[in-house]
């Protein structure tokens, strides 16, 4: 497969197709399973109880953290950057990684608005008009949650 989709021309040994299938999730998984788990949970020592089970604050700040990391990146096939969803991936270029790139809980969506209108030096009203647009959608589809 590779030699038809990538070009190479010599077939993959059997050390780099194992170190491909199980190095790459084991060292994600003892980064933020193990290791930032530890510290988060030290850190935030309370917890909340679900359905019989505590769950610990550390384990939800965790869990926002890699969802950010691992939402939003770069996508060099592509060129261009990505929003990651299940089993399916959304292009942002131009101004939607503008706005995505905006979205980090700090900042409010009049802020956003400001932000692009200085940048992209449009009436702010159109650029209001448009964030508002595509982050109703993207809400719709359950891909950016409204902190409101």
């Amino acid at each position: 497969l590779t030699a038809k989709y990538f070009g190479e021309t010599q077939p993959q040994t059997a050390e780099t197709i194992w170190y491909e299938a199980t190095m790459p999730g084991l060292a994600e998984e003892l980064l933020w399973r193990g290791i930032l788990l530890a510290i988060l949970d030290r850190m935030f020592t309370a917890r909340l109880r679900l359905a019989n089970a505590e769950i610990g604050y550390g384990a939800i700040a965790l869990t926002l953290v890699f969802a950010l990391v691992h939402g939003l990146h770069f996508d060099k096939t592509r060129n261009g950057w990505v929003l990651l969803a299940p089993e399916r991936v959304i292009e942002a270029d131009g101004p939607a990684h503008e706005i995505l790139q905006r979205c980090d809980g700090k900042r409010s969506v009049a802020q956003i608005v400001d932000e692009l209108a200085a940048l992209f030096v449009a009436d702010r009203a159109v650029i209001e008009g448009d964030v508002i647009e595509m982050l109703d959608d993207l809400v719709a589809k359950r891909l950016v949650l409204n902190a409101a």
